[in-house]
């Protein structure tokens, strides 16, 4: 039987006296697109900040390919391959669309502060080479033409997939999505679904947090619903939009038998 990815046991983060995740178990496997959604207040984003270690879990245990990662910090996950975006977008907003792809590949870097000041041919080398890297990345998401443009500049949707550029420099073994398609329009929202279906079939293993339900019932090999901060559905799309407590803390009947056509 295969290492999951990542497995979350009994992951419980609390704030003061709110209970933001109570008791969650999670398991996603390797090249899995798995799907995460609930109410807002649900969570979520919650349990994307714990998995990437912008917040440890008050109790429980995360394991990254069978290692236990529940205190790592933020950079170490990153170190091992995890990388995400937000729910708000963040870049550098005075630096261009390839300088801030070129800023995800800091834990890649070689630390040689003087050979990078004397401009040894080596590093010269290095730096051509994730140069180039990052022209690859942003042909990827379809920003090469805006690669000198400032990220404040670009439109929003271009905003999105750069946060993504940005994610993959990483070189991650994982990647989590925190609500890509905000604010994005059915056009935007359709270029960025073939995009995730493109890293996915790569072999990337991702999570995705989604208010958007036909994109996530649409892409998403299995589906785990949060309420409250408790798991109470897990499985695969098409099972857990009809199971009645799904039903009753988020969809609403009619929407449930929507998504279900």
């Amino acid at each position: 039987m295969s290492i999951p990815v990542l497995r979350l046991q009994g992951v419980t983060r609390h704030f003061g006296g709110v209970l933001a995740l109570d008791g969650v178990d999670l398991e996603v496997e390797a090249g899995e697109l798995y799907g995460l959604i609930g109410p807002n207040g649900a969570g979520k984003t919650t349990m994307i900040d714990i998995i990437s270690g912008f917040q440890a879990p008050t109790s429980g245990t995360l394991e990254l390919n069978g290692v236990d990662a529940s205190r790592w910090p933020a950079h170490r996950l990153a170190g091992a391959g995890v990388a995400r975006t937000f729910q708000t977008v963040r870049l550098f907003r005075n630096l261009t669309a390839l300088e801030n792809v070129l800023v995800g590949m800091h834990p890649h870097r070689r630390s040689d502060t003087l050979g990078q000041v004397l401009l040894l041919p080596a590093l010269r080398r290095q730096h051509d080479g994730r140069v180039k890297e990052g022209h690859a990345l942003l042909q990827r998401v379809g920003l090469l033409e805006q690669r000198d443009r400032l990220a404040g500049e670009l439109a929003y949707a271009d905003q999105r997939r750069l946060e993504i550029a940005r994610a993959l420099a990483l070189r991650p073994r994982l990647l989590l999505l925190d609500e890509p398609a905000a604010g994005t329009n059915p056009t935007e929202g359709a270029r960025l679904q073939e995009l995730l279906m493109e890293l996915n079939r790569g072999g990337l293993t991702m999570v995705l947090v989604e208010h958007h339900l036909r994109l996530v019932m649409s892409m998403c090999t299995r589906v785990a619903v949060l309420d409250f901060g408790k798991k109470i559905a897990d499985g695969t799309p098409d099972v857990v939009i009809r199971q009645q407590e799904v039903v009753e803390a988020y969809l609403g009947k009619e929407a449930a038998e929507e998504m279900a056509t």
